[in-house]
């Protein structure tokens, strides 16, 4: 390789390297302070932190069952309002304790879910016992789910336990 040689390792560090060469090969000399100041680079170079990716998911399909006379059906709902924003917050304590995103749907102010993303983790789930919500940051797709009530007892539609699932888009 030609001396001055420059490898781009990232878009923010550009690291030049000066490859002396005897006869077409490396001196060992060379090597050893190549290898030392990569290894020094690597160390000092901070690790890019986990990105904070803010999603637009929107349910595609929507099943689960409600009370009809004496017993539960299965049926399909409505996805036309199930339309949520999934976003970064600062870190804050919440109902089950920390978090950093917050699920809302739009339309609403109300926070539907609190939720942790664990550092570099590409999925995250949300919600509590019997109710949640969760993405995947990789595939897009996500599930909110609601169940509770059929456990607890309560025959009526008032509450129906369902399933939405969806896909997201990156929206910043």
């Amino acid at each position: 390789m030609p001396a001055g040689y420059r490898s781009s390792f990232d878009s923010d560090l550009v690291v030049t390297c000066e490859i002396a060469t005897i006869k077409g090969r490396m001196r060992p000399e060379t090597i050893m302070r190549t290898w030392i100041a990569f290894a020094c680079l690597a160390m000092i170079y901070p690790a890019k932190a986990q990105q904070q990716e803010t999603l637009l998911c929107l349910g595609e399909q929507s099943t689960g069952f409600k009370f009809e006379g004496q017993d539960w059906k299965a049926v399909h709902f409505n996805v036309k309002n199930d339309k949520f924003v999934v976003r970064p917050t600062k870190e804050l304590d919440g109902p089950f304790g920390k978090f950093n995103y917050i699920v809302t749907r739009i339309g609403s102010n109300d926070t539907k879910h609190y939720c942790t993303r664990g550092e570099n983790s590409s999925q995250m789930a949300c919600g509590g016992l019997g109710y949640g919500f969760v993405v995947n940051f990789k595939t897009l797709r996500f599930q909110d789910y609601y169940g509770i009530c059929y456990v607890g007892g309560e025959n009526s539609n008032d509450n129906t336990p369902s399933m939405t699932i969806g896909t997201c888009s990156r929206i910043n």
